[in-house]
């Protein structure tokens, strides 16, 4: 009688480890390698949102605090042509602050969506676009300190309101939150981090082309990542120069 060999359990292979996610530091000293990394990893649009929540919420913070004396001269004014007490500095402060990561967090919805449309689904572009938001941490952090000593400070006197109403009280209000904010921009602590700040804008653009580039292997597409959401960026600046200086002329700044 023929004996039949015993089934032996199958070996079943182990099951491969997940590949660790790139160092975040590697982004700054090894971008290609990063994305490289980031490539051999399943997409996911939210990957990099915690970093775009922290830079949000610490550019937030740093600029608030760098416009301290220009929110508080700014909501003086506003009480004073209510004929109430002036805003409580929490409230005043908080509602900056939560602004600013407000339009931080629209800002990268707005890459995520152009530069999706530019490089295509294989760019990841919510992706590239969150990991870019480490120059504006790094920025966000460094501004701390120059803003908690170097705040500008503000030399406009404040106009006199009595006995102003209606349109004549209006415009006098924003004139002098216009020269306020003239006065401001045009101090040499506001240039210096304005124009900084502009650099940081050019180096996220160059790490996304450099994340799109290794991700969709076409240069072509890599440029139509970067330069949709710029494009953007630009005539919203130039819109908003155009709205600053029309107001201005009515008001006869």
């Amino acid at each position: 009688m023929t004996k039949r060999p015993s089934s032996a359990p199958l070996l079943q292979s182990p099951t491969p480890a997940p590949l660790p996610a790139p160092s975040i530091a590697d982004l700054l000293i090894r971008p290609t390698a990063f994305f490289e990394q980031l490539r051999a990893l399943p997409p996911s649009a939210g990957r990099y949102l915690w970093l775009v929540a922290l830079a949000s919420v610490v550019s937030g913070v740093s600029t608030t605090i760098l416009a301290r004396h220009v929110l508080g001269a700014q909501s003086s004014i506003l009480s004073g042509a209510a004929g109430g007490s002036a805003i409580s500095p929490l409230f005043n402060y908080g509602a900056a602050a939560f602004a600013s990561v407000f339009v931080t967090v629209l800002l990268w919805l707005a890459l995520w969506g152009l530069g999706a449309l530019g490089a295509g689904p294989a760019g990841r572009a919510a992706e590239v676009y969150g990991a870019a938001f480490l120059p504006t941490l790094i920025w966000a952090v460094v501004l701390l300190p120059v803003a908690l000593f170097f705040a500008p400070q503000v030399a406009v006197a404040a106009p006199n309101l009595s006995g102003l109403s209606g349109a004549a009280l209006q415009k006098t209000v924003q004139a002098y939150i216009l020269q306020v904010q003239a006065a401001s921009s045009g101090d040499p602590v506001n240039t210096v981090t304005t124009w900084l700040g502009y650099a940081v804008y050019l180096w996220q653009f160059a790490l996304a082309f450099v994340g799109f580039r290794v991700l969709t292997g076409q240069p072509n597409k890599a440029w139509r990542g970067v330069l949709y959401p710029l494009a953007l960026l630009l005539v919203l600046a130039a819109a908003a120069w155009l709205a600053s200086k029309s107001v201005g002329s009515l008001l006869g700044g």
